[in-house]
């Protein structure tokens, strides 16, 4: 990705060159005078550095990597490339982990401030404020403010004046990252998962935020979906976006379909740590075969990793050696599902082992060890696309059956033929 990156920044240089050296050109001049002009400012283009960043990577992906699926007529390009995409919502995660890495964000917006990679000097005044910022950030206000001691002890009016400074500054972390808190991976992961599962032909629009008429706008959804039955669905991830849909399908009559996001398990957080759960090697390695598409279809998406990970031992994992283990355990009255963190929600399972006692651990590794688990990436809202799936399999199967009866039928139609032709033949 870096390399790429880097071919990329190269060639923006050379645009800047070939439009210095034209600059000079009546040409040029007239096209900066309608950049100039207060209605066409270049605020439009650049003015949200965190929509920006992620265009450019969706572009990297969408618009030049995805071709590397069509080089081969084989299917390995395409396992590959799902890997990548897998392999980049980690890398995004781990990004993302600055929100509670205060050590390693302060050396990013150092890096940001040395090597003057900020778009104004206002940039720079905020760039200059999150660096002096030494607590959480990125993240829902109420869990920042509880991690702040003596908040509760302020005075009404100081309380809001802090609440409203974190909200700021919440915008200017999101401002130095691709689309923070699963906005752009959920994008990437609701794409490999309908290239996986092969729904159809997928039309990526994450960088169209408009579409023009002369006279009128779309807002379109994010992926446009062609199915195999010529059926046309717009596919929105993430909810909230209700209305928008509405109005994209009463103008088109394209129905959309709205992706859960919230409920993916590739939105944990661990509570403990407060960074997120990473796609473990294993789920990455099998997510494309078949065994594993036909689990996802049927709405099965946990991996129990006691049972089926190879590339951990068992006592590895219990014993907090695996990084991408989650543990969730709904409350109960036994030792190892009474304690504090049987409360439904996911953890890593090495934070767990960390923060209880010897006797509570003990017992969840002899009696609640299925509660160590991890997922495939999953995306519901596609379920009535997979009956139409599931079916359409089903129809195949019985029609080679029936295939398979009548070249039986054939067979034994011919043989008894056969053996009255040689009986005429010998009387």
């Amino acid at each position: 990705m870096k390399e790429e990156l880097e071919k990329l920044k190269k060639l923006m240089d050379h645009l800047i060159g070939l439009f210095e050296f034209f600059d000079r050109e009546d040409e040029f001049k007239e096209v900066s005078k309608i950049l100039q002009q207060v209605n066409f400012r270049m605020d439009y283009i650049l003015g949200n550095r965190q929509i920006v960043l992620s265009d450019l990577i969706e572009f990297i992906i969408f618009g030049r990597l995805a071709y590397f699926m069509q080089s081969r007529p084989n299917e390995s390009n395409k396992k590959l490339f799902l890997e990548f995409l897998l392999g980049l919502i980690n890398l995004l995660m781990k990004i993302d982990s600055l929100s509670v890495s205060e050590n390693r964000r302060k050396s990013f917006i150092k890096k940001l401030l040395n090597e003057k990679l900020y778009l104004d000097e206002q940039d720079r005044k905020n760039l200059m404020m999150l660096k002096v910022w030494n607590r959480p950030i990125g993240m829902p206000l109420k869990e920042i403010l509880n991690s702040l001691r003596g908040f509760q002890n302020l005075k009404k009016g100081n309380k809001k004046k802090l609440e409203n400074f974190i909200k700021e500054l919440n915008k200017v972390y999101d401002s130095v990252l691709p689309k923070t808190a699963g906005g752009l991976w959920h994008e990437l992961g609701t794409y490999a998962f309908m290239l996986n599962l092969d729904l159809g032909y997928i039309i990526p629009l994450l960088i169209h935020q408009r579409i023009f008429s002369y006279s009128d706008y779309l807002v379109p959804p994010d992926f446009l979906l062609l199915t195999y039955d010529s059926k046309l669905y717009g596919i929105e991830v993430g909810g909230k976006k209700e209305i928008q849909s509405g109005l994209f399908s009463a103008k088109t009559g394209i129905p959309t379909i709205t992706i859960d996001t919230s409920n993916s398990r590739v939105s944990d957080r661990c509570p403990i740590c407060k960074s997120w759960i990473q796609l473990c090697p294993y789920v990455i390695e099998r997510f494309t075969e078949p065994e594993v598409k036909e689990r996802l279809l049927k709405g099965k998406f946990e991996i129990k990793c006691l049972e089926e990970c190879n590339k951990y031992k068992k006592e590895e994992i219990l014993n907090g050696k695996c990084p991408y283990s989650k543990y969730k355990q709904e409350r109960g009255k036994s030792t190892y599902n009474s304690h504090k963190f049987a409360d439904g929600k996911h953890y890593h399972w090495k934070c767990v082992l960390n923060n209880l006692n010897s006797e509570t651990i003990e017992q969840i590794k002899q009696k609640g060890n299925r509660a160590i688990k991890t997922h495939i990436l999953y995306y519901s809202g596609f379920e009535g696309l997979f009956k139409k799936i599931i079916l359409g399999q089903e129809i195949i199967t019985l029609k080679k059956k029936i295939l398979k009866i009548e070249e039986i039928f054939k067979k034994i139609l011919k043989g008894k033929d056969d053996g009255e032709g040689s009986s005429a033949h010998s009387s």
